[in-house]
């Protein structure tokens, strides 16, 4: 497909997802390399995925994977950070009405964030391009979640 057929409409471009990590057959580990991080780490496989960070109930990050240059590591701890309190009175709400943590996703023009508390004591939150594959994202990031709490309350 060149430009001149796309100017004359008879090829649309695709869109496109940078995915720098998976052209060079390596992916971000961990930034402290923890069983939780590896477990972060599968979240990161989602094409658009910027970073993935788990944080305990005071905002302070236990481990977290990120993409450095579209996202730094401040940032995505930051994210960890500032949700720990509303989602924490979010889960204590469900849970008063018999329900189970809810996932969270707050969407911008140009990134998705995703979000909800692990085992009532600990914040997961993912940052994602606008661009991501949604319904993929949140397969992964819950099935991460369920292992999670696997390990922290057994």
């Amino acid at each position: 497909m060149d430009r001149a057929q796309r100017r004359r409409g008879r090829v649309s471009p695709a869109r496109t997802v940078e995915v720098t990590h998976l052209a060079h057959n390596t992916l971000p580990t961990s930034a402290l390399r923890t069983e939780f991080g590896r477990l972060l780490e599968t979240i990161m496989t989602v094409p658009g995925v910027l970073g993935v960070v788990l944080a305990d109930d005071a905002g302070y990050a236990i481990d977290y994977v990120t993409h450095d240059r579209r996202l730094s590591t401040i940032d995505v701890q930051l994210v960890g950070a500032q949700l720990g309190q509303p989602l924490k009175l979010l889960a204590d709400s469900a849970d008063r009405h018999g329900l189970h943590a809810p996932i969270v996703v707050l969407e911008g023009e140009a990134h998705r964030l995703m979000a909800t508390t692990v085992a009532d004591e600990y914040i997961m939150a993912a940052m994602m391009a606008g661009e991501v594959n949604l319904a993929l994202a949140m397969r992964r990031f819950d099935a991460a979640r369920t292992r999670l709490r696997t390990m922290l309350e057994g």
